[in-house]
């Protein structure tokens, strides 16, 4: 049965198909003055109403690690006989090479690079940008800095949030990786005599309070604005002592692993690293794609995978939801996304727009 969903941008009739699952985008013939193999500028035009038949494009998708480089991550990992630290960088320097060339990766370490031993320091933008190719300057910033200080995850998100809104280029799936050991601290305007104290010490200070609602509140907020943030906690054992924090960092930055007995990515073996890895690289981009003809005010969408209608859930728990709908950018939920991007599967949308939205980019008429 045909579904039909009103949206409010720009479009008109647009069957849209494609086959998922390949990370490199197909070439479109008719993506008007924005190529989506190469836009990465900030400022681009809104996505004009094009009649016809196009290929989806998967986007570039673009990862910056936010990585605690705290003096707990020198704590030896597990049985390893390394630092959590080394185990970190191995497990980066496996997982990331195959996606080197397709995927822009950059990082922003915390507290910053250089400050002291207590420090609750953060730059005031990435320690690397991201780029692609970049996956040898990472594991060389990584070695260039071994952890010192506490843990100012809040002000650190906050940061590469910021960093990563410069790439907001139509071929751009980006996503905030968040690594981390520890439960957040580093806001001095906590009530030491009330708070939880997120370090082990009988002499809590205000500092070493565990700064867990500003820090939520922030992967919400980037969130909120189309920068998710997947988290991994670097743990010993099945769980952390600061589980629920993680979690709820977890569900507000809106890429919880689901169907698991942690919202976040537990990492406490060297394979449960690699394997958090493995899955965030493959999901950021995987289910991203871009159109080249949205709705106008007037206008509907039908979107369908694999035959099957997918309804519009602006909470992303199902079907599909815009990203960013002036740039013709739209998300598969995560369930969908697993099918999407099996080989062979095919996605498809048909859009619609009143004849006032008519006569788009192209000369083309109503």
């Amino acid at each position: 049965m045909t579904q039909r969903i009103s949206n409010g941008s720009r479009g008109r009739l647009l069957p849209l198909a494609l086959g998922l699952g390949a990370w490199a985008a197909q070439s479109c013939g008719a993506r008007s003055q924005l190529d989506p193999s190469n836009v990465t500028t900030r400022v681009f035009p809104a996505v004009p109403c094009v009649p016809g038949v196009f290929p989806l494009h998967k986007a570039k998708p673009t990862l910056l690690f936010v990585i605690d480089r705290s003096r707990s991550m020198l704590t030896a990992f597990g049985g390893t006989g390394q630092s959590r630290w080394s185990v970190l960088q191995t497990a980066l320097a496996r997982a990331l090479p195959p996606v080197d060339a397709g995927m822009e990766i950059g990082a922003l370490l915390f507290p910053s690079p250089g400050s002291g031993d207590m420090s609750c320091s953060v730059s005031g933008g990435a320690n690397l940008l991201p780029a692609t190719n970049h996956v040898p300057a990472l594991i060389a910033l990584l070695s260039a800095n071994p952890p010192s200080g506490s843990t100012p995850t809040a002000d650190a998100i906050a940061s590469a949030a910021q960093a990563l809104r410069q790439f907001r280029a139509a071929s751009t799936a980006r996503a905030l990786v968040l690594a981390t050991d520890g439960a957040p601290d580093c806001n001095a305007s906590l009530n030491p005599s009330s708070c939880a104290c997120a370090a082990q010490t009988r002499n809590c200070t205000a500092v070493r309070c565990l700064d867990d609602t500003r820090t939520v509140a922030r992967v919400s907020a980037a969130a909120e604005e189309g920068l998710p943030t997947y988290v991994i906690g670097i743990q010993d054992g099945s769980t952390s002592a600061f589980s629920n924090v993680l979690d709820a960092m977890a569900d507000a930055g809106l890429r919880p692993q689901q169907n698991q007995l942690h919202r976040y990515y537990a990492a406490s073996s060297e394979s449960e690293l690699d394997s958090a890895l493995v899955t965030i690289r493959d999901q950021v981009g995987a289910c991203t794609y871009l159109t080249s003809s949205v709705p106008d005010t007037h206008g509907s969408i039908r979107v369908t995978l694999n035959g099957r209608d997918l309804a519009l859930d602006a909470s992303g728990a199902s079907g599909w939801n815009w990203a960013a709908q002036e740039n013709g950018e739209l998300v598969l939920s995560a369930t969908d996304c697993a099918e999407a991007s099996q080989s062979g599967a095919i996605a498809a949308a048909e859009l619609a727009c009143s004849e006032a939205g008519a006569g788009g980019a192209g000369g083309a008429g109503p």
